[in-house]
């Protein structure tokens, strides 16, 4: 087995680790285009939506952003709570409170072989002591 450990911060997550979430929501996210201000003519830009929600359905996107697997992997999370670890039930996987640090552990398959990927968030208010 390998294990890979990632560092994940309130409002710094990775988009690998933002696609373990399928209703990840990032706060002051605009919802669509938003909204636009332009004074006379601007070039024509081809809008292309990225959406990290959609990779575990979307194999290809998967792999064109370089995530580690098709988001078919198990994934469990943990709260730490006065040093102790404390299962997070799985309708509950993606709420992070500032409070707190939470460990969730993505497990896939490659060739037949387990690998790991260990993240650890941290919550803007969690205490370090």
């Amino acid at each position: 087995d390998t294990v890979n450990i990632e560092s994940e911060n309130e409002g710094a997550e990775s988009a690998l680790f933002k696609q373990l979430f399928q209703k990840w929501t990032v706060k002051h996210q605009t919802v669509g285009m938003g909204a636009t201000h332009n004074i006379g003519k601007i070039a024509k830009v081809e809008q292309v939506k990225f959406d990290a929600v959609n990779m575990h359905a979307q194999p290809e996107l998967a792999a064109r952003e370089r995530m580690v697997d098709d988001g078919s992997g198990e994934v469990e999370e943990w709260v730490i709570h006065d040093l102790e670890l404390a299962p997070v039930e799985k309708r509950w996987h993606g709420h992070f409170y500032s409070g707190n640090c939470y460990l969730v552990l993505y497990t896939y398959t490659v060739s037949n072989k387990l690998h790991h990927i260990l993240y650890i968030w941290q919550g803007n208010r969690a205490s370090q002591g």
